[in-house]
């Protein structure tokens, strides 16, 4: 994957300064208002990357109004687990299954969900996706380019 420039100078700027770092979670389907997280990129990733992240929200405010995630159905259940199942696969071959403790039962009806693929060959090549569990208020992000 190329990351555009601007978008690397955000990332260098934003482990230097503090408070920038909502505009570039912003970017990734993160909104702000989080309070707490936990988050497992990487490293030494350039290219190829599996990163997971947890964020502890107050409420499900910040999520009813950013238009990106829509309400998961019945119908989306299965391919939201499907997009996690791969992702653990990829964790478990890394292994860095300390690091992930997704449940994919927790996924329901009611819940909210931003998902964006930029894979050309295969479903699972490039995605990123923000789950968010409005019973715990806790969103999980998971972006795999493998």
């Amino acid at each position: 994957m190329k990351q555009p420039v601007c978008l690397i100078l955000a990332a260098l700027l934003c482990a230097v300064l503090p408070g920038c770092g909502s505009a570039y979670d912003h970017f990734y389907g993160i909104p702000g208002g989080y309070t707490a997280s936990e988050e497992h990129f990487e490293k030494d990733a350039w290219q190829d990357s599996a990163d997971y992240c947890k964020y502890v929200y107050p409420s499900p405010e910040p999520f009813e109004k950013d238009g990106r995630y829509s309400v998961v159905t019945e119908a989306d259940v299965a391919e939201i687990r499907g997009y996690f199942a791969d992702f653990a696969e990829w964790m478990e071959t890394q292994d860095r299954m300390a690091e992930y403790d997704f449940d994919d039962s927790i996924i329901g009806v009611g819940d909210r969900v931003y998902l964006r693929t930029r894979g050309s060959h295969d479903k699972y090549e490039d995605y990123t996706v923000c789950f968010f569990d409005s019973e715990t208020c806790v969103l999980y992000y998971i972006h795999a380019n493998i």
